[in-house]
This record gives C-alpha cells, sequence and structure tokens, in this order.
C-alpha cells in the first residue's frame, strides 16, 4: 500500500492495517518453511499434538493467534525468528 494512502488513514484503521500485515508476514513465513521442509499439515498438527484444523485455521488467517501459537509452530519446525526495527513511515494529513 502506498504512503499516501497509509497517510489518508485514522489511527485505529492504520493499526488495523499493520496488524493485519504482521499477521500476513507471520504466516508466510511459517508455510514457506513448511514448504522448504516438506511438512504438511497433517504433520505440523502431529508434532504440534494439535488438529489438522488448528494448523489450517492458523494458516488461512481464519483464526487470531498469540505469540505462544506463533512460538509452538516455530519450535515444531525447529526454527526461531530474529526481528528487525523497521520505522514505520507515514505523514498525517
Amino acid at each position: 500500500m502506498e504512503n499516501s494512502i497509509l497517510n489518508k488513514l485514522t489511527d485505529a484503521d492504520f493499526l488495523f492495517y499493520y496488524r493485519e500485515v504482521l499477521s500476513l508476514e507471520i504466516t508466510e513465513f511459517v508455510t514457506h518453511e513448511m514448504i522448504r521442509q516438506c511438512v504438511c499439515r497433517v504433520e505440523l498438527a502431529k508434532r504440534l499434538g494439535r488438529s489438522t484444523a488448528y494448523v489450517t485455521r492458523f494458516l488461512d488467517g481464519r483464526a487470531g493467534f498469540r505469540v505462544d501459537d506463533v512460538a509452538d509452530i516455530l519450535t515444531a519446525l525447529g526454527i526461531t525468528v530474529k526481528l528487525k526495527r523497521v520505522k514505520i513511515e507515514r505523514e498525517k494529513e
């Protein structure tokens, strides 16, 4: 989304947008790692001791998730992440 559009969002809409972006980035990261490791949803669910439906809801973005969920999934895949600070460029109009 262009910065000019982001600049027009209310504070609440701006926060909602970035929450959605972060959720999408997390699920894409997990999906790519599953593909890289050749781990299917059923296998990940077994590693987690959860249902396949749980994994599907997580990956499809249909259910909100907590940091605990992300940590459990990353651990089941044998990986972790390093966060990088990036300043949000936004000028309110």
